[in-house]
């Protein structure tokens, strides 16, 4: 584990920094000019408070954990979702009129009309079942009159994997630390009484040296954690430590903020 004490690297996120728990896989990941890297900060979370309407909310209170170095993952993919609907005027039209029907149907009956429900129930049954034969001889449908309606935009997700090699015994210390940090970092703590669950550490991802031509994360969340000890294709351990030689990590988060026009 490589540990940074006083000062902050210029290409270390300040946002939020902290000197312990800094972890950087293989430890001279900085060293010898390669200054590409993913960075995630991990921060624990305390609050958030109310201002004004229910829906807005001050930004999130953290106070730094740690952080994590790692080369670029294999796969950098920006993928934005937005959830639009379709809507039919003419269904909507039809849910009206059978709501109408209902409402006559209720108001035969009050009338004491020799009709009941169950006959009023069946020829609705008909009508229904007729309407697909009488569009298939015509040849023709009803128009649907389809709009498309704007729902949401989506939290965005990523998954981040890597094959990671350690070269030495510290190295492989080094990736046993950090493998568990993610996981601490990803699950909740109990209070004193074991009744509550707080919420796990949130996460800050940066691109080093620049994300000026990729893109920006905002906070995010870990959703999954994944380890394969094998993924050389087979198990394979060193001598003498008996650590893997090989370990596949691959990271899932969620984004905890939408994106909107306005960021852009």
């Amino acid at each position: 584990m490589t540990i940074i004490n006083n000062i902050a690297p210029s290409n270390i996120p300040k946002k939020p920094y902290t000197n312990k728990n800094i972890f950087s896989f293989p430890n001279d990941l900085q060293a010898n000019g390669r200054d590409f890297a993913m960075a995630i900060s991990f921060s624990d979370y305390t609050s958030s408070t109310v201002t004004g309407a229910a829906t807005e909310f001050n930004t999130i209170k953290t106070i730094p954990a740690g952080s994590v170095l790692l080369p670029l993952p294999k796969r950098i993919n920006d993928v934005q979702t937005i959830s639009w609907e379709e809507f039919s005027a003419t269904s909507a039209a039809g849910q009206i009129g059978g709501q109408l029907a209902e409402a006559a149907g209720a108001i035969v009956k009050i009338a004491g009309n020799f009709l009941n429900s169950t006959v009023l129930s069946a020829i609705g049954s008909a009508a229904g079942s007729a309407l697909p034969i009488a569009e298939h001889y015509a040849g023709a449908v009803i128009n649907p009159m389809l709009w498309m309606l704007f729902k949401q935009p989506n939290f965005r997700e990523f998954t981040f994997q890597w094959t990671l090699a350690p070269n030495n015994a510290q190295e492989s210390l080094t990736l046993m630390n950090m493998i568990n940090f993610f996981k601490k970092s990803a699950l909740p703590t109990l209070s004193t009484n074991q009744f509550i669950m707080n919420y796990p550490r949130t996460a800050n991802i940066y691109m080093l040296p620049s994300s000026q031509f990729m893109f920006e994360f905002k906070p995010c969340v870990v959703t999954s954690v994944q380890v394969d000890y094998t993924a050389g294709g087979q198990p394979s351990f060193f001598k003498g430590t008996n650590a893997p030689t090989i370990i596949g990590l691959t990271l899932s988060v969620k984004e905890m903020e939408l994106w909107t026009s306005a960021d852009f």
